[in-house]
């Protein structure tokens, strides 16, 4: 009786376990989100043929702002976006110098500093900073009594070997000040 009781409860506790293991790496169905301007606080892009999401645990102990954040408070405006996936992490940040100007829709792109930390990021590659010749960032929304920040991006990037990625399709619809993680 015993040793049924011990069987069956190990069994229970190796199925939690396989349960447990298989909720932290689940397949995550990343979709690229809508072009909107309501404040939905969504962003996303692509990157070499598959969707760039946001998504990162809520822990307890960390901060909400793990997967994504975004901050306006002009002349600055400030994004931060973290992926994890499959044990791998990588990273968008958006930022512009104090001088530049953001109360106002348009084309942005010379006014941004823009980093990614790709999964495969090291010291000597995957790290991508710019924007290069070509690249787009233009507010759609800029609402400061709604607090609504909405855009669109394409950014060229290069990184110190002078590989070149492209974020492609880019979009984001922020409330601000937003912090946000799953």
């Amino acid at each position: 009786m015993i040793k049924t009781w011990k069987r069956r409860s190990i069994g229970m506790m190796l199925i939690a376990m396989g349960f447990a293991t298989s909720q932290c790496n689940k397949n995550v169905d990343f979709k690229l989100p809508s072009v909107t301007s309501s404040g939905a606080n969504t962003m996303g892009f692509v990157v070499n043929d598959y969707v760039w999401v946001p998504f990162m645990k809520c822990e307890t102990l960390q901060s909400a702002c793990l997967a994504q954040m975004a901050y306006v408070a002009p002349p600055a405006l400030e994004f931060s976006f973290a992926r994890q996936y499959r044990d791998k992490k990588s990273y968008l940040y958006i930022k512009t110098p104090l001088d530049a100007s953001v109360s106002s829709i348009g084309e942005k792109v010379d006014s941004i500093a823009v980093s990614f930390y790709s999964e495969d990021a090291s010291p000597t590659m995957g790290v991508y900073t710019g924007p290069l010749p070509g690249s787009k960032f233009t507010i759609t929304r800029f609402d400061a009594a709604a607090k609504v920040i909405s855009g669109e991006f394409h950014f060229i990037l290069g990184d110190q070997n002078n590989t070149i990625i492209e974020l492609k399709s880019g979009r984001f619809d922020f409330n601000f000040p937003a912090c946000h993680c799953d």
